[in-house]
């Protein structure tokens, strides 16, 4: 996440000239900076990055385009979530602060690790899984069927390349997509224990809830992430990507969807506005809170261009309001501030019904803002450290 950010705030100018180089020494030596160490993303959402699953295949259609397309849709509707490793579903009371947990195509799991899931769901977390989950154990052998199956009540039938039609209602908003990378072909177990929210146009199940003691498991059987994540832009390759407006929307409802209660922090952004946010978990400032929306509107790469170097990128001044709603308790009113641009007057915070609410103003957003709100730490935000083998 902080190269991807580096690389949105200073990736756009050349070190060419005096003007971008003043511009980067600028950047670079801000003190107001926000301290990284104890830092984390303020979130109740955990998403898989699987090393074991990575390691299962060389085929990118195995899981990278699955993974990659849900975390930067996830990242581009300004959906918050932290980066979880293999090692967090082997060892204990890593997953208590989650809430939800996002596992796309990772095929690859150990019986331990899909038992610490269904521990977890079972005590009532929303686990949101696609297509092979749990189809491979960790040495990436195929199994029979999903270890997950019976927890989710799935039996797996064969998967489908070709791409499908896929519409359905979730939570009361209807959702439509093209699943390029094409579909797992799924039967259920007990039919009157799940609830089918979205088919193929083939009437294929597609997204399938199904309660499991107290919590519940969502599994998508079709491919969303393919084709819907930026792929290398190396020099002279030739840009591909054309996201689906679909697919961005089915991801984001289904975010929305597996929370019960209103995520800690909520950002609606104008589009290409990205937005992090991050509370401090120790140190002189711990419970601090960090805003860092990203003005990345000037995008300018389109479908079929080629490039040999970096491009330069204007910022469109940001014409709406930026929207941000946190569960939190703070203790000291909102600065705004940009090593570009200096301080940024804001309005007061407002609080309703349990939650803090800010409006950034049109024009305050130039090219990055940071936000700096005092509060107190949350509890549940904090991992226990990773015990020492003897």
């Amino acid at each position: 996440t902080q190269l991807a950010k580096t690389s949105i705030w200073v990736g756009h100018s050349l070190a060419n000239s005096e003007t971008n180089r003043a511009y980067l020494k600028r950047f670079i030596g801000w003190g107001k900076a926000m301290p990284h160490r104890y830092a984390r993303t303020l979130t109740d959402t955990g998403f898989l990055m699987s090393n074991q699953t990575r390691r299962s295949s060389t085929r990118s259609t195995f899981y990278f385009d699955d993974c990659a397309g849900w975390a930067e849709l996830l990242l581009e509707g300004n959906k918050q979530f932290d980066t979880l490793l293999d090692g967090d579903f082997y060892l204990p009371n890593r997953l208590h602060k989650y809430k939800v947990l996002i596992l796309a195509s990772s095929a690859s799991l150990a019986e331990t690790q899909a038992q610490r899931l269904q521990d977890w769901v079972h005590q009532g977390g929303t686990a949101i899984v696609t297509r092979n989950t749990s189809l491979y154990d960790a040495e990436g052998k195929e199994l029979s069927q999903f270890c997950l199956g019976k927890a989710m009540n799935l039996r797996y039938e064969k998967y489908i390349p070709t791409p499908s039609q896929i519409k359905g209602e979730i939570g009361g908003e209807d959702v439509s997509f093209n699943a390029r990378g094409g579909m797992t072909e799924v039967s259920l177990i007990d039919a009157s224990k799940s609830k089918i929210l979205a088919k193929s146009t083939s009437g294929m199940p597609a997204i399938i809830e199904s309660p499991y003691g107290n919590g519940r498991f969502i599994y998508v059987a079709a491919n969303i992430g393919a084709g819907n994540w930026e792929t290398r832009f190396a020099s002279n390759q030739k840009y591909t990507t054309e996201e689906d407006p679909g697919a961005a929307a089915t991801v984001q409802t289904l975010y929305r969807y597996a929370h019960h209660t209103p995520a800690p922090a909520i950002l609606d952004l104008p589009k290409n506005v990205v937005g992090l946010v991050y509370q401090e978990q120790d140190g002189a400032q711990k419970g601090t809170v960090y805003i860092q929306p990203l003005n990345a509107t000037g995008k300018n790469v389109k479908v079929g261009d080629r490039t040999n170097g970096a491009r330069e990128v204007t910022f469109p001044e940001i014409k709406e309001p930026l929207h941000i709603t946190l569960r939190i308790e703070p203790q000291g009113a909102a600065e705004a501030s940009s090593p570009m641009h200096g301080t940024v007057q804001l309005p007061a915070l407002q609080k309703q019904d349990g939650l803090v609410k800010l409006t950034i103003p049109p024009g305050a957003l130039q090219d990055y803002l940071q936000i700096k709100i005092p509060a107190a730490a949350l509890e549940n935000q904090t991992s226990p450290p990773v015990p020492i083998a003897p």
